[in-house]
Protein backbone atom coordinates (compact mmCIF):
# COMPACT_ATOMS: atom_id res chain seq x y z
CA UNK A 1 0.00 0.00 0.00
CA UNK A 2 2.85 2.39 0.76
CA UNK A 3 4.36 1.83 -2.71
CA UNK A 4 0.98 2.52 -4.21
CA UNK A 5 0.67 5.75 -2.25
CA UNK A 6 4.18 6.85 -3.29
CA UNK A 7 3.28 6.28 -6.90
CA UNK A 8 0.15 8.35 -6.51
CA UNK A 9 2.06 11.17 -4.83
CA UNK A 10 4.31 11.30 -7.88
CA UNK A 11 1.39 11.73 -10.29
CA UNK A 12 1.32 14.74 -12.63
CA UNK A 13 -0.51 17.88 -11.64
CA UNK A 14 -3.42 17.18 -13.98
CA UNK A 15 -4.06 13.98 -12.06
CA UNK A 16 -4.34 15.82 -8.74
CA UNK A 17 -7.96 14.82 -8.21
CA UNK A 18 -7.06 11.17 -8.74
CA UNK A 19 -4.11 11.48 -6.38
CA UNK A 20 -6.34 13.00 -3.71
CA UNK A 21 -8.85 10.18 -4.02
CA UNK A 22 -6.12 7.52 -3.92
CA UNK A 23 -4.45 9.21 -0.96
CA UNK A 24 -7.71 9.05 0.99
CA UNK A 25 -8.26 5.41 0.09
CA UNK A 26 -6.62 3.89 3.22
CA UNK A 27 -9.09 5.81 5.40
CA UNK A 28 -12.00 4.26 3.48
CA UNK A 29 -10.94 0.65 4.13
CA UNK A 30 -12.39 -0.38 7.50
CA UNK A 31 -11.82 -4.04 6.67
CA UNK A 32 -8.07 -3.60 6.28
CA UNK A 33 -7.98 -1.49 9.44
CA UNK A 34 -9.80 -4.15 11.45
CA UNK A 35 -7.53 -6.87 10.04
CA UNK A 36 -4.42 -4.94 11.06
CA UNK A 37 -5.71 -4.29 14.58
CA UNK A 38 -6.76 -7.91 15.11
CA UNK A 39 -3.39 -9.15 13.85
CA UNK A 40 -1.52 -6.85 16.20
CA UNK A 41 -3.64 -7.79 19.22
CA UNK A 42 -3.98 -11.55 18.75
CA UNK A 43 -0.85 -12.46 16.77
CA UNK A 44 1.88 -10.02 17.74
CA UNK A 45 0.80 -9.85 21.39
CA UNK A 46 0.39 -13.61 21.81
CA UNK A 47 3.26 -14.93 19.69
CA UNK A 48 5.80 -17.09 21.49
CA UNK A 49 8.79 -14.98 20.39
CA UNK A 50 9.13 -11.27 19.71
CA UNK A 51 10.13 -9.55 16.50
CA UNK A 52 11.84 -6.22 15.94
CA UNK A 53 8.62 -4.23 15.79
CA UNK A 54 7.78 -1.40 15.23
CA UNK A 55 11.45 -1.07 14.28
CA UNK A 56 14.48 -3.15 15.29
CA UNK A 57 16.20 -0.01 16.61
CA UNK A 58 13.20 0.83 18.81
CA UNK A 59 12.71 -2.73 20.04
CA UNK A 60 16.40 -3.06 20.91
CA UNK A 61 15.95 -0.53 23.71
CA UNK A 62 13.71 -3.04 25.52
CA UNK A 63 16.71 -5.33 26.13
CA UNK A 64 19.42 -4.88 28.75
CA UNK A 65 22.61 -4.28 26.73
CA UNK A 66 26.04 -5.75 27.37
CA UNK A 67 27.75 -2.47 26.49
CA UNK A 68 26.89 1.18 26.90
CA UNK A 69 24.98 2.76 24.05
CA UNK A 70 25.94 6.07 22.48
CA UNK A 71 23.40 8.83 22.90
CA UNK A 72 20.82 8.93 20.13
CA UNK A 73 21.44 12.03 18.07
CA UNK A 74 18.78 12.99 15.56
CA UNK A 75 17.41 16.38 14.52
CA UNK A 76 14.37 17.78 16.26
CA UNK A 77 11.54 19.80 14.80
CA UNK A 78 12.28 23.44 15.52
CA UNK A 79 16.04 22.96 15.59
CA UNK A 80 18.59 21.23 17.75
CA UNK A 81 19.25 17.55 18.32
CA UNK A 82 17.92 14.93 20.69
CA UNK A 83 21.26 14.56 22.51
CA UNK A 84 21.46 18.31 23.04
CA UNK A 85 17.94 18.40 24.45
CA UNK A 86 18.76 15.52 26.80
CA UNK A 87 21.89 17.29 28.06
CA UNK A 88 19.96 20.48 28.72
CA UNK A 89 17.28 18.52 30.57
CA UNK A 90 19.82 16.70 32.75
CA UNK A 91 22.03 19.78 33.17
CA UNK A 92 24.95 17.63 32.14
CA UNK A 93 25.69 14.27 30.46
CA UNK A 94 22.53 12.31 29.82
CA UNK A 95 24.01 9.00 28.73
CA UNK A 96 23.70 5.76 30.67
CA UNK A 97 26.40 3.16 31.23
CA UNK A 98 26.50 -0.55 31.95
CA UNK A 99 27.99 -1.37 35.35
CA UNK A 100 29.22 -4.89 35.97
CA UNK A 101 28.77 -7.23 37.76
CA UNK A 102 25.31 -5.84 38.51
CA UNK A 103 24.18 -5.80 34.88
CA UNK A 104 24.88 -9.49 34.25
CA UNK A 105 22.09 -10.83 36.53
CA UNK A 106 19.62 -8.47 34.87
CA UNK A 107 20.55 -9.77 31.42
CA UNK A 108 20.24 -13.37 32.67
CA UNK A 109 16.86 -12.63 34.25
CA UNK A 110 15.50 -11.04 31.09
CA UNK A 111 16.76 -13.89 28.94
CA UNK A 112 15.50 -16.77 31.10
CA UNK A 113 12.66 -15.47 33.30
CA UNK A 114 9.91 -14.21 31.05
CA UNK A 115 6.28 -14.66 30.08
CA UNK A 116 6.05 -15.64 26.40
CA UNK A 117 3.21 -14.11 24.45
CA UNK A 118 1.51 -17.49 24.06
CA UNK A 119 1.36 -17.91 27.83
CA UNK A 120 -0.11 -14.42 28.15
CA UNK A 121 -2.73 -15.37 25.57
CA UNK A 122 -3.69 -18.47 27.57
CA UNK A 123 -3.95 -16.39 30.75
CA UNK A 124 -6.15 -13.86 28.94
CA UNK A 125 -8.42 -16.61 27.64
CA UNK A 126 -8.59 -18.24 31.08
CA UNK A 127 -9.65 -14.97 32.67
CA UNK A 128 -12.34 -14.42 30.05
CA UNK A 129 -13.63 -17.99 30.46
CA UNK A 130 -13.73 -17.62 34.23
CA UNK A 131 -15.77 -14.45 33.96
CA UNK A 132 -18.23 -16.03 31.51
CA UNK A 133 -18.82 -19.22 33.49
CA UNK A 134 -19.79 -17.51 36.71
CA UNK A 135 -23.40 -16.53 37.09
CA UNK A 136 -22.46 -13.96 39.69
CA UNK A 137 -19.98 -11.70 37.98
CA UNK A 138 -16.82 -10.76 39.82
CA UNK A 139 -16.54 -6.99 39.60
CA UNK A 140 -12.90 -6.84 40.63
CA UNK A 141 -11.85 -9.58 38.18
CA UNK A 142 -13.87 -7.99 35.38
CA UNK A 143 -12.34 -4.57 35.99
CA UNK A 144 -8.80 -5.97 36.01
CA UNK A 145 -9.37 -8.07 32.88
CA UNK A 146 -10.96 -5.19 30.97
CA UNK A 147 -8.15 -2.82 31.91
CA UNK A 148 -5.47 -5.34 30.97
CA UNK A 149 -7.04 -6.17 27.62
CA UNK A 150 -7.56 -2.48 26.90
CA UNK A 151 -3.80 -1.98 27.27
CA UNK A 152 -3.35 -4.59 24.55
CA UNK A 153 -6.07 -3.39 22.19
CA UNK A 154 -6.18 0.41 22.39
CA UNK A 155 -2.59 1.19 21.23
CA UNK A 156 -2.88 -0.86 17.97
CA UNK A 157 -6.33 0.61 17.37
CA UNK A 158 -5.25 4.23 17.90
CA UNK A 159 -1.53 4.50 17.08
CA UNK A 160 0.52 1.35 16.61
CA UNK A 161 1.46 -1.87 18.37
CA UNK A 162 4.36 -1.72 20.79
CA UNK A 163 5.70 -4.41 23.11
CA UNK A 164 6.01 -2.03 26.03
CA UNK A 165 2.24 -2.13 26.58
CA UNK A 166 2.41 -5.87 27.33
CA UNK A 167 4.35 -5.22 30.52
CA UNK A 168 1.61 -3.41 32.52
CA UNK A 169 -1.10 -5.64 31.04
CA UNK A 170 0.49 -8.88 32.26
CA UNK A 171 -0.06 -8.54 36.05
CA UNK A 172 -3.58 -7.23 35.50
CA UNK A 173 -4.59 -10.18 33.31
CA UNK A 174 -2.91 -12.73 35.61
CA UNK A 175 -4.66 -11.34 38.68
CA UNK A 176 -7.97 -11.23 36.83
CA UNK A 177 -7.65 -14.91 35.88
CA UNK A 178 -6.97 -15.91 39.50
CA UNK A 179 -9.92 -13.90 40.81
CA UNK A 180 -12.25 -15.15 38.08
CA UNK A 181 -11.60 -18.79 38.99
CA UNK A 182 -11.50 -18.45 42.76
CA UNK A 183 -14.15 -20.48 44.60
CA UNK A 184 -17.23 -18.58 45.58
CA UNK A 185 -17.83 -18.13 49.28
CA UNK A 186 -20.35 -20.59 50.66
CA UNK A 187 -23.65 -19.54 52.15
CA UNK A 188 -23.96 -20.31 55.82
CA UNK A 189 -21.65 -22.40 57.95
CA UNK A 190 -19.05 -21.46 60.46
CA UNK A 191 -16.64 -20.19 57.80
CA UNK A 192 -18.99 -17.61 56.36
CA UNK A 193 -18.09 -14.00 57.17
CA UNK A 194 -20.54 -12.38 59.54
CA UNK A 195 -21.73 -15.72 60.96
CA UNK A 196 -18.85 -16.73 63.19
CA UNK A 197 -20.27 -18.58 66.21
CA UNK A 198 -19.51 -17.18 69.63
CA UNK A 199 -18.71 -19.83 72.27
CA UNK A 200 -21.35 -20.07 74.99
CA UNK A 201 -23.94 -18.03 73.09
CA UNK A 202 -26.91 -19.49 71.29
CA UNK A 203 -29.05 -17.34 69.15
CA UNK A 204 -31.56 -17.19 66.33
CA UNK A 205 -31.86 -14.58 63.64
CA UNK A 206 -34.87 -12.38 64.24
CA UNK A 207 -34.28 -10.26 61.22
CA UNK A 208 -31.65 -9.23 58.75
CA UNK A 209 -28.44 -8.44 60.54
CA UNK A 210 -29.88 -8.94 64.07
CA UNK A 211 -29.43 -11.75 66.58
CA UNK A 212 -31.67 -12.50 69.54
CA UNK A 213 -29.96 -14.42 72.35
CA UNK A 214 -31.47 -17.78 73.06
CA UNK A 215 -32.32 -19.43 76.32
Amino acid sequence: MLDHVHEVQGAPVEDGALALREGEEPFDQPGDYAETVLYDVFVRSFSWSRSGYPHPWTESFYHFPSASRPDADFPLIGGGTSSGAARRYEHGPAGTRVVEPYAAPLRWYQRNVRVPGTVLGLVTAAGAAGLLRRRTRSLDAGLLWTTGFALLAIPPASTDFDYRYLLPATPLLCTAAVLAWRPRAGHGGPGTPGRTPVPGVRGTRSGRGSVRPGA
